[in-house]
């Protein structure tokens, strides 16, 4: 659990400490921020991509999980709207693709 916390403070720092505004960030062009979330067991529930589209910072991909670590969805953005993506059952079959 440790680890958890050390890497969630972590997480916490680099990206409240790089964003003085939610959803008009400044940064490097070119540069990208990921987001992750956990569920109570440890495994990734979700991580989201950041990047920096004409000065802010937008989503630019987001993937969650099922509880057991399995994908569940994985979404491409273009200016910050989704384009495509594709979504999983829990045995891992593809159920509904999007673009």
């Amino acid at each position: 659990m440790k680890k958890l916390s050390n890497y969630s403070i972590l997480l916490f720092l680099i990206f409240f400490g790089c964003f003085t505004n939610y959803g008009n960030v400044k940064s490097s062009e070119g540069k990208s921020i990921i987001h992750t979330e956990a569920y109570p067991n440890g495994n990734l529930k979700q991580a989201t991509t950041f990047t920096n589209y004409q000065g802010s910072m937008v989503i630019s991909g987001k993937k969650t999980f099922f509880e057991n670590g399995k994908l569940r969805q994985d979404i491409h953005y273009s200016d910050g709207k989704p384009i495509q993506g594709v979504e999983y059952d829990e045995n891992g079959k593809s159920t509904m693709w999007v673009h």
